[in-house]
């Protein structure tokens, strides 16, 4: 689940003084007394950093894809902490005053991410923090906006969607003239648009009409669960720069796309926790959240310099998809 894919920007090496200077303001004076270069992800580079004196670990992490992901994980910060589990920042500097990318620092949160639960953990295990992360996911839900869109550094929405003429729109850009066609097949792709027009409608009909607070890259390698009191619960949810204004199914999509790949119990824990903790679902709203992911997936096929390793697997969770839900549109508006 998207070991191969590799990154989409190389590491940050620093040198430990370099790291100490950016780490001042939060520790004057101080000198780390461990340096360990977080290899999970693939966009920003964080550096977990602990201290001689101290129990205490922190993070640094430098913003690469977005110049102004930085202010704007400060802002959601500051308006989801401390209801939602999110990691604390201790300092940011989004005007790269200190240094020439923008960067903070966050407060260490112990726990395994999901994703290692999903791989080595037991049944029972996944299923309990599946119903975790169904019920964080309802908390983030309830952060409504006035429109829907993607959201700036100060979490306004600074380009509106209108749907399904947006979601229709990117996909037509994708789809056309780029290694997208190539790498998924021409008779693949005609099957793919043929299958999202024909079920475009649900997009309107089907989904929450009022916009909500959505992650936009809610899974595995980006959620960290910790065990308590003989279960499981949510210790934070990581890399909010993706993070915009629409419905929570494009999160749940996201957090379903290998679901065929888990034990059952997973999907049925996960919409469990976010249902009894207040979330929304539409009667059709799986086979919404499919086609909302597909968007997600096609993105992938676009990039000029995706792997092999991810273009075979976003190939395969397409594939499935289509397998799977291009079936007569009446069973569309019967999930439960």
């Amino acid at each position: 689940m998207e070991e191969t894919w590799g990154r989409l920007h190389a590491f940050v090496r620093l040198e430990p003084e370099t790291l100490q200077e950016l780490l001042q303001p939060v520790f004057p004076g101080k000198r780390p007394a461990s340096i360990e270069l977080l290899t999970e992800g693939h966009c920003n580079t964080n550096y977990k950093i602990t201290f001689p004196d101290s129990t205490e670990a922190v993070v640094l992490r430098i913003y690469m894809r977005d110049q102004g992901a930085c202010r704007k994980n400060l802002n959601l910060f500051r308006l989801l902490y401390p209801h939602v589990p999110i990691p604390e920042v201790l300092y940011a500097d989004p005007d790269m005053q200190r240094f020439d990318k923008p960067y903070a620092v966050l407060r260490w949160i112990e726990g395994p991410l999901l994703s290692k639960i999903q791989k080595h953990g037991t049944e029972a295990e996944l299923a309990i923090c599946a119903y975790a992360v169904g019920q964080t996911l309802a908390q983030i839900g309830s952060y409504r906006f006035p429109e829907a869109g993607i959201l700036g550094p100060e979490l306004t929405v600074i380009e509106p969607f209108q749907r399904p003429d947006t979601f229709l729109t990117l996909l037509e850009e994708i789809w056309t003239d780029s290694p997208a066609v190539e790498r998924l097949g021409s008779r693949e792709t005609t099957w793919l648009l043929n299958f999202v027009q024909r079920n475009s409608y649900l997009l309107v009909s089907g989904s929450d009409a009022i916009p909500r607070l959505t992650h936009g890259d809610y899974k595995g390698i980006n959620i960290l669960v910790r065990p308590q009191n003989g279960s499981w619960q949510t210790a934070a949810v990581l890399d909010w720069e993706f993070a915009f204004a629409d419905t929570p199914l494009f999160d749940i999509g996201n957090m379903l796309r290998y679901a065929h790949r888990l034990p059952h119990s997973f999907e049925q824990a996960f919409i469990r926790g976010y249902r009894e903790y207040g979330g929304f679902l539409p009667p059709a709203w799986r086979i919404i959240a499919k086609l909302l992911d597909l968007l997600s997936l096609s993105q992938f096929l676009q990039r000029p310099t995706a792997s092999a390793g991810m273009i075979a697997e976003v190939r395969e969770l397409i594939l499935h998809t289509l397998h799977t839900f291009d079936r007569k549109e009446e069973m569309y508006g019967t999930d439960s």
